[in-house]
């Protein structure tokens, strides 16, 4: 899902759940839930797994209809302390640095990919060796397996 154009593929997928909501009154998380997941799939080849899409659907359903009071700033204050800051990393591409020489170009790659990486933390040693399907691993990433859709 990242690679050069992940920011525009999140305002994309962002503007059209917006539109989702604005063309459906009354929709329901399992709805969302169902919209997401088929966008997933179809755009992404990505099928989520571990519960997080119905939490996820659940969430905005719900600062939707807040939205929908007037509530805005709750749910700012909501979003900001439940949404862990993430980074979008842009790979940059050699045609992005001028120089013809291949050896220059690599430096420069390895440089930005470097000083990207240097705000990032990994996720803490897990003791428990028998972990359920949706707790990271010992690197602390999740493993989400690819399926076939039902």
């Amino acid at each position: 899902m990242g690679g050069p154009q992940a920011r525009e593929k999140e305002k994309w997928l962002a503007d059209v759940v917006e539109q989702h909501f604005a063309q459906n009154s009354g929709l329901h998380q399992d709805e969302v839930e169902n919209f997401i997941a088929d966008i997933l799939d179809n755009e992404f080849d990505t099928i989520i797994e571990d519960g997080s899409l119905a939490q996820l659907s659940a969430l905005i359903c719900k600062h939707h209809e807040m939205c929908r009071e007037g509530r805005e700033q709750e749910v700012l204050e909501s979003l900001s302390q439940r949404i862990p800051q993430t980074r979008t990393f842009a790979m940059p591409m050699p045609g992005e640095y001028d120089s013809d020489d291949e050896t220059e170009i690599m430096e420069h790659i390895n440089s930005t990919v470097s000083t990207q990486m240097n705000g990032l933390h990994l996720n803490g040693d897990i003791s428990n060796t028998t972990q359920r399907r949706d707790e990271p691993n010992e690197d602390g990433w999740t493993v989400v397996k690819h399926g076939k859709k039902k």
